[in-house]
């Protein structure tokens, strides 16, 4: 079965869903299942207190800057020439946490909810060229690119860049391609309630790497 998905953690949700499945046919529960995508930090202050995802990518360039950052007297802009296996017309699904919370808990008020399936994602998912130069900015850095398996056939691979992708490996999957979620049963159960999912855009992309990113500097302050 693990053809069919990206990674064990993929096969070991569907593996649960069909044993919820199994025992709701046999009578024995009446369950709901939740399909949230990538969570991320509040929508309104951006504060996660989970560090996974699209946080962990964050770190490893965090960390990869502070070395460079700490051989310089200059903390401005810093130039790290990163080549990232992905593809930048493909997209990620960013779903803030508080609408997942929000949503489950209104969603499962409703009588006919019971025994359901909602992805609680967003309908608008975010392209990897639009949310990998907002983190760039919030970084402070240049010279990242998104490139296809041909620029490493062409140039090989950096250290930096050897070390990063084995660093990075379980979620280097995702900016190839992710699923498509049909997020209508959620947005019909949610209409009319104020739950909404918002847009990823600049400025939300730069309050939720912002906040971890000044997460990680009190940190080793």
């Amino acid at each position: 079965m693990l053809d069919s998905f990206k990674n064990p953690y993929e096969e070991s949700k569907c593996q649960a869903e069909m044993l919820i499945a199994q025992e709701q046919k046999n009578g024995a529960i009446v369950a709901s299942v939740y399909r949230p995508s990538i969570v991320i930090g509040d929508s309104r202050s951006g504060r996660v207190t989970h560090f996974h995802g699209v946080y962990a990518f964050i770190r490893a360039l965090w960390a990869s800057l502070e070395r460079l950052r700490r051989r310089a007297p200059d903390k401005g802009l810093v130039h790290l020439p990163l080549r990232v296996l992905g593809s930048e017309a493909q997209t990620l699904n960013f779903v803030p946490i508080d609408y997942v919370v929000n949503g489950m808990l209104q969603i499962s008020q409703r009588a006919d909810s019971a025994g359901n399936t909602y992805h609680l994602a967003n309908p608008v998912p975010t392209e990897n060229r639009v949310w990998l130069p907002n983190i760039c900015r919030v970084l402070r850095v240049e010279g990242i690119h998104l490139v296809g398996e041909k620029s490493f056939l062409k140039a090989p691979m950096t250290k930096l860049e050897a070390l990063f992708q084995k660093q990075m490996e379980f979620y280097y999957q995702y900016l190839q391609g992710e699923p498509r979620f049909d997020c209508k049963g959620a947005l019909d159960a949610l209409k009319n309630t104020g739950i909404e999912c918002p847009v990823m855009t600049g400025e939300f992309i730069n309050k939720m790497a912002g906040w971890y990113v000044e997460f990680l500097n009190a940190r080793t302050g």
